[in-house]
């Protein structure tokens, strides 16, 4: 958003414009408390930001690609699928399953899931010098959703680390392969920094 605002970036108010924010909002454009909704946007405004930077570039295809993700025609209307939380039902799901006694009867799917969970932490820290752009190390954590999500979160790191313990204690028949040893160190440093 900042990046939009430096820029003083602005698209001309069209009679579609016009009916886009009718139909998307539930009140007047002039009337919203945009404090409040930034939130509900960011993952807009930055394939927005990257769109004005530059229409043709890799950064704003990337945003496109992924737009099916998120949006889509079905047979009643448009369909809208925000920032999910997979993960953290991940973590809950797994513990459940783990403290009912009932692990034989799940199959693999604590496998699956120790496999989810193995998968979604955070392996590298944010690209280029990213202490100068007042971002924090992320390596080592887990976000609410999934690595694209590039934030880390102190709560799914907790979960999420705690599932790996707790499989790690279990046969690899029934819970898979254990975590890298590196990887718990890399979640307890994330932990300990958030």
């Amino acid at each position: 958003m900042s990046y939009l605002y430096a820029k003083k970036y602005h698209g001309p108010i069209t009679d579609l414009v016009k009916a886009l924010r009718q139909e998307i909002h539930t009140k007047p454009c002039e009337e919203i408390c945009w404090n409040k909704a930034q939130h509900d946007c960011c993952k807009s405004l930055h394939m927005m930001s990257c769109w004005v930077e530059d229409p043709n570039g890799d950064e704003f295809k990337y945003h496109l690609a992924r737009v099916p993700d998120y949006l889509w025609l079905a047979e009643d209307g448009m369909k809208m699928q925000s920032f999910g939380s997979q993960l953290w039902n991940c973590t809950f799901v797994t513990q459940a399953i783990i403290v009912s006694n009932m692990v034989d009867e799940y199959g693999d799917s604590l496998k699956k899931a120790h496999f989810y969970i193995k998968e979604s932490q955070v392996k590298e820290n944010p690209a280029g010098d990213f202490k100068s752009m007042y971002r924090h190390f992320t390596k080592g954590s887990w976000t609410f959703s999934d690595q694209d999500h590039g934030c880390g979160v102190s709560d799914c790191t907790a979960e999420s680390l705690k599932c790996l313990l707790l499989l790690s204690q279990m046969p690899s028949e029934i819970a898979g392969e254990k975590a890298d040893v590196e990887r718990l160190h890399d979640a307890v440093n994330g932990l300990l920094y958030l």
